[in-house]
C-alpha cells in the first residue's frame, strides 16, 4: 500500500466512524500506525515473579520498552470503535510474552499471544498455550479498571489520537490455574500470593504517525 493509498483508507475509515448512525461497530487496522500497548509491571508483580523464578520474554511483535525497566510494547494491530466514536476492543495479534522456569533442569513455560482488549467486560485477553500443549484462545488474562477514558480526539483535516491507561489488573482465576499447571508452580503459595497482587498498568497510545506496518499475522508458539 503507498502512502497516498494508506491516507486514503485512514480518511475513509475515519469518516466512517463519524458518518455512522447504528450501533454497529468498525474495525479500523493500525498495524502500520503508530499505535501501541506499552505494558509496566508493578514492583509486586516482579517480585512474585522472582519468588517463583519465572522469567518474561518477548515474542513475535513484543519487545522490551527501552524507556522503563519491567516493561513491554506491544504494537496494536487493530482497535474497533463504537458510532459514538467510543473504542470497544483492540487487539495485538503477533504479540507474546512467554512466562518460563526451570523445574529439575527441564523448562516449563507458558505463552501469552495475540493479546485483546475488552473494553466492555473490562478485560485483557490472550491466547494461551503450555509448551507443549494445547492453545486455549481468547483466555480472560487480567481484569481492570479504566484509569483515564479512551477517546478518540479528532482535529481536521486528519489528526487522530487517542490514549488510555488501564490499571488494577489483576488475575484471572483462568490464568492463575494455567500459570500453576504450565510452570508447575506451588499451588498453596501461588493461590495465598497472586490473587491479591495488582500487576501493573497497560497504557494504550494511538496516533496518526505512520511507520513500517508490523505483522498482524496470530503468534503461534513453536511445538
Amino acid at each position: 500500500m503507498t502512502f497516498a493509498a494508506t491516507i486514503r483508507a485512514v480518511s475513509l475509515a475515519t469518516a466512517a466512524v463519524f458518518a455512522a448512525s447504528s450501533a454497529q461497530a468498525l474495525t479500523i487496522a493500525t498495524n502500520y500506525l503508530q499505535a501501541d500497548t506499552v505494558q509496566t509491571f508493578s514492583d509486586d508483580a516482579i517480585n512474585a515473579l522472582n519468588l517463583f523464578q519465572v522469567v518474561i520474554t518477548p515474542l513475535g511483535n513484543a519487545y522490551v520498552n527501552p524507556n522503563a525497566a519491567n516493561s513491554f510494547i506491544l504494537p496494536i494491530t487493530s482497535i474497533t470503535v463504537a458510532s459514538n466514536l467510543e473504542i470497544t476492543g483492540g487487539a495485538a495479534s503477533g504479540s507474546a510474552l512467554e512466562l518460563s522456569r526451570m523445574v529439575n533442569g527441564e523448562k516449563k513455560a507458558l505463552t501469552l499471544a495475540n493479546f485483546q482488549i475488552d473494553f466492555t467486560a473490562s478485560q485483557v485477553l490472550a491466547d494461551t498455550t503450555p509448551k507443549g500443549g494445547v492453545t486455549t484462545p481468547k483466555m480472560p488474562l487480567f481484569n481492570f479498571t479504566k484509569l483515564s477514558e479512551l477517546a478518540i480526539k479528532y482535529k481536521f483535516p486528519l489528526t487522530i489520537t487517542a490514549q488510555e491507561t488501564l490499571g488494577t489488573l489483576k488475575l484471572t482465576e483462568e490464568a492463575l490455574v494455567a500459570q500453576i499447571q504450565a510452570l508447575e508452580v506451588n499451588e498453596f503459595l501461588a493461590r495465598a500470593v497472586v490473587p491479591e497482587i495488582d500487576f501493573g498498568t497497560l497504557y494504550e497510545d494511538i496516533k496518526i504517525k505512520f511507520r513500517k506496518a508490523v505483522s498482524t499475522k496470530p503468534y503461534v508458539p513453536a511445538p
